[in-house]
């Protein structure tokens, strides 16, 4: 029997440890994963792909980090499935790059390019030459 023992959420004292059963922790997580899946499949059903005419489908994010998750989606959504992650970027950790970062990353590079098309790039990049993400990279370090 697995026993864990996460601290509780904003606490740093070691005494106040959650003791809780790695069955009893799946047994939480579980349907949690089954809801996503129907869900997923439901809208991907409702945007016209249905059974199998979609060859791929990607995830990302903290959660396709469950052991076994690749596999449980495969057989959920009757499709292969493929596990993503954020591009590098220069000047941010490696530590990064996980699938968990994605959507802080993309949201990133998302703001960045919605400044550059509306803006001249070489003026933004004249006016900011010491611009790159090593501000958000000490950013991300001091809050993660």
């Amino acid at each position: 029997m697995n026993i864990l023992k996460p601290p509780p959420v904003g606490e740093d004292d070691e005494l106040n440890f959650l003791e809780i059963k790695k069955s009893e922790l799946i047994g939480i997580i579980r349907p949690r994963i089954d809801d996503i899946f129907i869900e997923i499949r439901y809208m991907l059903e409702k945007c016209g792909y249905r059974n199998n005419s979609f060859r791929r489908v990607v995830i990302t994010g903290g959660a396709c980090q469950l052991g076994g998750i690749k596999e449980f989606a495969e057989n959920q959504l009757s499709s292969k499935v493929r596990i993503a992650r954020p591009k590098i970027i220069k000047d941010l950790p490696e530590s990064f790059s996980g699938p968990s970062f994605s959507t802080s990353i993309g949201l990133l590079e998302y703001a960045i390019n919605e400044h550059f098309i509306n803006n001249d790039k070489k003026a933004f990049l004249s006016k900011n030459k010491k611009f790159s993400f090593t501000k958000i990279g000490d950013w991300l370090r001091q809050n993660f």
